[in-house]
């Protein structure tokens, strides 16, 4: 069954949604929204059939605390340097 919904976007998506379909990259708005959701459901089962509960808890945890506080976020330099130490200090113990 379908249902019609109403949904508010913020102005850069609303621009970003128009463009998409003068693009031709989608035939109406419906189509997208409908697309982004079926990519994140997708998205959301390959996470959580690949990471473990715990992991899939802090990310949950993690993406409530950035909604609810945007300037707690850390800049995705610093993220990937950390990821590069981690890696480097697990490649260090099993050499």
């Amino acid at each position: 069954m379908q249902k019609a919904i109403t949904v508010t976007l913020p102005d850069d998506l609303e621009n970003f949604l128009a463009d998409e379909i003068a693009l031709g990259r989608f035939q109406s708005a419906e189509e997208a929204v409908v697309e982004a959701l079926r990519s994140h459901a997708q998205t959301m089962l390959f996470l959580e059939s690949t990471l473990t509960p715990e992991t899939v808890q802090a990310v949950r945890e993690a993406a409530q605390e950035l909604d609810e506080n945007p300037s707690s976020a850390i800049p995705a330099e610093d993220i990937a340097a950390r990821f590069r130490m981690r890696r480097e200090a697990l490649e260090k113990l099993t050499a």
